[in-house]
């Protein structure tokens, strides 16, 4: 059941290469 967990790990990475600005 980490089913969600792939895919919020997978949407949070394309955000962050999608959003290079909110690079701390």
């Amino acid at each position: 059941m980490a089913d969600h967990e792939d895919l919020l790990k997978l949407l949070q990475v394309e955000v962050l290469k999608r959003n290079p600005i909110n690079k701390r």
